[in-house]
C-alpha cells in the first residue's frame, strides 16, 4: 500500500466518526493531520501517520507529535503506521496517552477510534468532561504510582550514597587523635549538609523528568511535586540512618556509661530517636522541593 493510499485510508477512518481533517507533509513518509468536528466533544484531534521509507516509528516521532499538540492545545492524539513501532516509542505512546492505530484496525469494525477511544482514552485523565480529577485521583492511578516508586527510588539511592560517603569518610579519618576526630566530624557534617540543601537540585531533576514523561501539565505537576516531597524525606532519613548506624566509635575501647537503673544506654535506640525527631523538620524542608519540581514542569510546558 502506497503512503498516499494509507493516509487516505486513515482520513476515511476518521471521517466515519465525524472528523474533518487536513494533512501536512512533515517529511517523506511522515504526515501530520489535524481534525475538527463541531457537533460533539472533543472537537479537535491531531495525529501522525508514519509510512515507508521510514524504517520504524520512534520516540522522535512521538516527541514531535506531542510538542505539536501542546502548542495547539490539542489533547486527542493519534498515531498510525505501516512500518511498526519500537518498544521505546510504544512506551512513550502509553505515557503520553497517544492512541496507536495500525493498518489492521482501519477497517472500521472494531477497536480504535470507531469505538470512541480518541474522544475518551486519549483525553487526559486530568481533564474529563465532568471536571478535573482531584489530586488523590491522579495519585491513585497505577501509572502515577509507578512513576512515584521509580522517582522515590532514585532519591533513596542518593540517600544511601550520602550515608555511605559520610560513614566511609569517618572511618578513614577517625583515628583516635583529636585532629582526626575533628576532621572526621567536620566532614560528616559537611556531607549531611550537602544532602539537606541539595533538595532544590533534586527537585529540578524530578521536574524535568516528569515534564518529559507526562504531557498533561496538571498531572505532571502533581506527580513531580509528590515525588520530590516524598523522595526528599526518604533520601535524608536514609542518609542520616546509615550515617548514625555505621558511625565508628571515637573511643571503641570504652563501654557506654550505665543508666541510673543499671542498664546501658542503647546506642541504636538513641540514634533512631534522634532521626525520629528530625522527621517533622524534614517534611517542612521537603515542601520547597515539591514546589520546585512542580514549577519546573510548569515552565517546561508553557
Amino acid at each position: 500500500m502506497s503512503s498516499n493510499t494509507y493516509v487516505s485510508k486513515v482520513r476515511q477512518y476518521l471521517s466515519r466518526q465525524g472528523w474533518e481533517t487536513t494533512t501536512t507533509q512533515v517529511q517523506e513518509g511522515v504526515v501530520l493531520f489535524k481534525g475538527t468536528r463541531a457537533d460533539s466533544e472533543p472537537n479537535t484531534c491531531a495525529g501522525l501517520v508514519v509510512t515507508a521509507p521510514e524504517p520504524t516509528t520512534t520516540t522522535t516521532h512521538l516527541e514531535y507529535l506531542v510538542k505539536t499538540c501542546r502548542e495547539n492545545q490539542i489533547n486527542n492524539v493519534l498515531l498510525s503506521h505501516t512500518v511498526g513501532i519500537s518498544n521505546d516509542a510504544r512506551r512513550a505512546a502509553d505515557n503520553y496517552d497517544v492512541e496507536v492505530i495500525d493498518s489492521d484496525q482501519l477497517g472500521g469494525t472494531s477497536g480504535g477510534l470507531d469505538q470512541g477511544s480518541l474522544s475518551s482514552d486519549t483525553q487526559p485523565p486530568t481533564q474529563p468532561s465532568s471536571g478535573p480529577q482531584g489530586v488523590s485521583d491522579i495519585l491513585s492511578q497505577s501509572s502515577t504510582q509507578r512513576r512515584l516508586v521509580n522517582g522515590v527510588g532514585i532519591f533513596a539511592v542518593a540517600g544511601i550514597g550520602f550515608g555511605l560517603t559520610s560513614t566511609f569518610s569517618a572511618r578513614l579519618l577517625l583515628d583516635g587523635s583529636a585532629f582526626g576526630q575533628l576532621l572526621g566530624v567536620t566532614l560528616i557534617l559537611f556531607v549531611l549538609a550537602v544532602m539537606l540543601f541539595s533538595g532544590p537540585v533534586f527537585g529540578v531533576i524530578t521536574g524535568l523528568l516528569a515534564a518529559r514523561d507526562i504531557s498533561k501539565t496538571r498531572e505532571s505537576m502533581i506527580t513531580a511535586a509528590a515525588t520530590g516531597t516524598i523522595g526528599y524525606v526518604v533520601m535524608t532519613v536514609l542518609g542520616a540512618v546509615i550515617t548514625l548506624t555505621f558511625l565508628p566509635s571515637s573511643d571503641s575501647g570504652e563501654t557506654s556509661e550505665p543508666e541510673p537503673n543499671g542498664q546501658e544506654a542503647g546506642g541504636s535506640e538513641l540514634q533512631l530517636l534522634e532521626v525520629g525527631e528530625l522527621v517533622v523538620p524534614l517534611v517542612v524542608m521537603a515542601i520547597p522541593v515539591g514546589i520546585v519540581a512542580a514549577g519546573v514542569v510548569y515552565v517546561r510546558h508553557r
